[in-house]
């Protein structure tokens, strides 16, 4: 009897600790990555991916679909010169090419007066009457190889890597590119995050904590994007479903690091790690009596927190992801 009485006892400690991380100590955001980070959102950032999003990743055509992508030279752009077939990359055989057509054309022009000729002066060298017949048709062979030959090398000139880089560029492959995840390659581009915006990005975890622990998805609204308050809301609800309040006390700053900064549509994105203290635990909503987490130890936590604004707006926040 024992025996059973241990098993069991050891079961139900076993679940306790099983379910113990996803009660206790929820805090804003419920300990789950959600959230848009704009063409950033599934590029990978030192950061736990983001479980739930509104933007959809790319999306690959089936193979089937997709065409074959051209080969290119070294040096050069993807895209900007196919693999010439046999014969067509080789400025000896385009030139024989160009000269037998060249020979045809002359053929044409001038056999009628060399038969001529050739018909009044029998006696002609064979030889001679030969070379002299071929030199219209080696003539024109050569100014057609030529022909070619220099518009070739301004084709070259024109499509090298130190033309392309005066011209206009796609900017998807530099820093601040969009590297996964968006339906296409977004121009972005770095922007400056003073010291008035880090202290903005502090005050928001403090203002975002606080109304999470009242309950107030009210006071959430202007503080996040139209996702994360949707998010934000629905988690709450189901908090209060289970007839309990999470409860977020003393909510301080310990650390504060930027780790990437780009603007792209108009508006600016911003990420930082935080890492704060907080008194975070669950009451029963009708008594009071704490029943998950500790009311009197702070613990620790460290997330990544990406913020959005645009042109005449505040940094809300756009994205949390754990670390």
């Amino acid at each position: 009897m024992w025996f059973k009485k241990g098993v069991l006892a050891t079961a139900l400690f076993c679940a306790a600790l099983a379910l113990a991380p996803a009660l206790a100590e929820a805090a804003a955001g419920s300990r789950t990555s959600q959230g848009s980070r704009g063409s950033r959102t599934y590029q990978p950032n030192q950061a736990q991916p983001l479980e739930r999003s509104t933007t959809a990743p790319q999306r690959q055509a089936p193979a089937a679909a997709q065409p074959q992508a051209p080969q290119t030279a070294p040096g050069m752009a993807p895209g900007l010169q196919q693999r010439p077939s046999f014969g067509m990359g080789s400025p000896i055989v385009t030139g024989i090419m160009a000269g037998l057509a060249g020979s045809f054309i002359g053929n044409m022009l001038f056999g009628n007066q060399a038969a001529a000729q050739t018909a009044q002066n029998p006696e002609a060298s064979p030889t001679g009457t030969f070379l002299g017949g071929m030199l219209p048709y080696l003539l024109i062979g050569g100014i057609g190889l030529l022909a070619f030959l220099f518009f070739r090398r301004r084709s070259q000139d024109a499509m090298s890597p130190a033309a392309l880089a005066r011209g206009p560029v796609d900017l998807s492959g530099l820093r601040g590119g969009s590297g996964g995840g968006y339906g296409g390659a977004l121009p972005t581009s770095d922007v400056s995050i003073g010291q008035a915006d880090q202290e903005t990005f502090g005050r928001l975890l403090v203002e975002i904590q606080s109304a999470w622990g009242r309950g107030d998805a009210e006071a959430l609204k202007p503080l996040l994007t139209e996702e994360m308050a949707t998010y934000f809301a629905g988690q709450l609800a189901e908090i209060k479903g289970r007839g309990l309040i999470n409860k977020i006390e003393d909510v301080t700053l310990l650390m504060g690091e930027g780790s990437e900064a780009w603007s792209e549509n108009g508006a600016d994105y911003a990420t930082a790690r935080l890492r704060w203290s907080a008194r975070d635990y669950s009451v029963n909503a009708a008594s009071g009596q704490v029943v998950e987490g500790d009311k009197d130890r702070p613990v620790e936590t460290e997330e990544a927190w990406t913020f959005v604004r645009t042109a005449g707006d505040p940094w809300r926040l756009s994205a949390i992801q754990q670390v």
